[in-house]
């Protein structure tokens, strides 16, 4: 979708759109959201609407998850910040930031194609986005230097190994936040890896608690206040038999399993618990591609403040769903959980008439069709939610 088609689409329905803005005016309106003034502002709107959104939904976590990761953006003409990636394509690598628990996007970065991955600039200031955001209950003792006895309600951050820099992780550290990121192998691992006796090994687990097969996980010592490395750090290994197409270093070969790493400041817990939380951190990756139904993957314009304002527009589309979902349909319920695409074509795309009555306006959803009756029920919902006492 692009601005001529919402220009369209507010001009075909005059009965909702009673004045739609030209698309001159809409189109200076959207790629606002690109200025460097503008993003901090859009920022603390998010974050005052976030606050009503999750006060009137009810929603009130102990403790909150980020996941960290970025996405490469695919152009396919030449275009400001569009630059050869690392997989061998052309185009941007935007770094975000989703709440696991609601799905929501809090933060994203515009960002040339040949962004460098291990950017501790880009991490941090994501994540400083994203915590000024959270309603203030949550930031409470998040901000750098907080005390760490205002904490009310504990933060995690995940990323992959690009988050792993020291840079970052005490920026994280001096907000109180915990962290769980993967790690890269180095030889002097690979020598700690080898060394530890096959009875220190123990099974990795899945979401059930059951064992998960092929899978054992140990920990490493000696990577505490290292070289830099955050104090407390615990490093946790996992080695498992590798599935079809796996990319395996000479140093899984010759041992016939495949290892991965990964690193958190918690404090307690058992490590296959730990390892678990981490390995959910792939739950972004599906956080990601309901962004880019959301019209991501189209960067309309030359300019990267252009496409910057697009970029954020999807976010905003992304936002608004998860929104609706929270407010208006029951947890656990399919539609309370359903991606943007079909949430799109169950509920948005629904059917309906217009009507006037007593100078009011009525609208009637399609009677067949199947979702009417929990579109019915969210409407109510969130009036009510919205009501003014």
């Amino acid at each position: 979708m692009n601005v001529s088609t919402v220009n369209g689409f507010c001009g075909s329905r005059p009965v909702i759109f009673e004045d739609p803005a030209s698309r001159s005016t809409l189109a200076r309106t959207v790629f606002a959201f690109g200025d460097d003034l503008m993003i901090p502002r859009l920022d603390r709107a998010l974050g005052g609407v976030r606050t009503t959104v999750w006060d009137r939904a009810g929603y009130a976590l102990a403790a909150l998850t980020i996941d960290v990761d970025a996405s490469l953006l695919d152009a396919h003409s030449d275009k400001e910040w569009a630059a050869p990636t690392f997989k061998k394509g052309f185009g941007f690598d935007p770094l975000g930031a989703w709440l696991d628990e609601t799905r929501e996007p809090l933060a994203m970065i515009f960002r040339a194609g040949n962004a460098g991955s291990n950017t501790a600039v880009d991490h941090c200031d994501v994540i400083m986005r994203s915590i000024d955001q959270l309603p203030a209950a949550y930031q409470a003792g998040h901000q750098p230097g907080g005390d760490p006895t205002l904490v009310t309600h504990p933060l995690l951050v995940r990323t992959d190994g690009a988050g792993a820099t020291k840079e970052f992780l005490a920026d994280l550290v001096a907000r109180n936040v915990e962290f769980s990121v993967g790690f890269s192998m180095n030889t002097g691992l690979r020598d700690r890896i080898e060394a530890m006796p096959d009875d220190a090994w123990i099974a990795a687990i899945n979401t059930d608690g059951t064992p998960r097969r092929g899978a054992q996980i140990v920990e490493l010592a000696g990577l505490t206040g290292a070289d830099g490395w955050p104090g407390g750090a615990r490093l946790i290994c996992r080695r498992e038999e590798p599935h079809d197409g796996a990319t395996l270093s000479l140093f899984d070969q010759i041992h016939g399993r495949r290892h991965t790493l990964m690193l958190t400041n918690t404090i307690g817990g058992d490590i296959a618990g730990l390892e678990l939380r981490h390995r959910q951190h792939a739950r972004v990756e599906d956080r990601i591609r309901c962004w880019k139904t959301c019209g991501a993957t189209r960067q309309p314009a030359w300019d990267a403040p252009a496409n910057e304002a697009w970029l954020n527009t999807s976010l905003l589309a992304l936002t608004l769903i998860a929104w609706t979902q929270l407010i208006g349909f029951e947890p656990g319920s399919e539609l309370a959980k359903t991606e943007p695409e079909t949430f799109r074509q169950r509920v948005l795309h629904v059917a309906a008439q217009h009507t006037t009555r007593g100078r009011r306006l009525l609208l009637h959803p399609d009677q067949d069709w199947p979702w009417t009756p929990d579109i019915a029920n969210t409407y109510q919902q969130i009036r009510r939610a919205f009501a003014v006492p």
